[in-house]
């Protein structure tokens, strides 16, 4: 669901030299909300 919030986010930086991070970190942060997810599904 915050998918839609953080790509937008990552288009403002305008490419620069940190972007291949910010891709990183971005996966990142949507392999946790998965992750959570996954576990809230468990419960």
């Amino acid at each position: 669901m915050d998918r839609g919030l953080i790509i937008p986010a990552h288009c403002l930086t305008g490419g620069t030299s940190d972007s291949r991070l910010e891709v990183l970190v971005v996966k990142a942060i949507l392999d946790l909300t998965d992750a959570k997810a996954l576990i809230t599904a468990w419960g």
